[in-house]
């Protein structure tokens, strides 16, 4: 799991760059999904500036570094506009989801699980990975020191070599 969210009645919604998403997804579901359809069609019109709108503030700085290299600028972009083709109902899907019960105790999952987990992480805090790591009864933890919530998408040499040792 890479910058997982944890149930939000465990640790709430502080620090949570999703936060105004999942309290639309609390309050009202509709006018969540009409929300989310008018940013994709944003997005599919306007991706730098619509990503930028939405993302500006809650990207760290190694998020800004990773999205600005050359080669994963195209990629980000493309998939962000991918992403949007559907309207963002299944983010719409995710994010009712996030705020309700998640219907199972973390407690009595018993698969191995590896969670990773970037320090600078402000879309889904750090705080999200450790109360996984805490909870899940057979899970390691692996922080990576000033990544954001995109940069730790660099670390897949780290989640490889956890996996294969497992």
């Amino acid at each position: 799991m890479v910058a997982s969210i944890a149930p939000l009645d465990k640790v709430g919604l502080n620090g949570l760059g999703e936060g105004v998403f999942i309290q639309m997804a609390r309050d009202d579901p509709q006018a969540l999904r009409e929300g989310m359809k008018q940013l994709a069609a944003s997005m599919r019109d306007d991706p730098e500036g619509t990503s930028q709108a939405l993302l500006g503030d809650v990207m760290s700085e190694r998020d800004v570094a990773y999205c600005a290299r050359p080669e994963n600028y195209d990629l980000v972009m493309a998939n962000l506009v991918e992403s949007a083709r559907g309207d963002w109902e299944g983010y719409a899907d995710d994010c009712v989801a996030d705020a309700g019960e998640w219907g199972f105790d973390l407690e009595d999952v018993n698969a191995r699980v590896t969670l990773l987990h970037g320090t600078a992480d402000r879309i889904v805090p750090i705080e999200h990975g450790r109360f996984l790591a805490r909870s899940l009864a057979n899970a390691s933890f692996s922080q990576m020191d000033g990544d954001g919530h995109i940069s730790v998408l660099d670390q897949p040499p780290h989640l490889c070599a956890e996996l294969t040792t497992r």
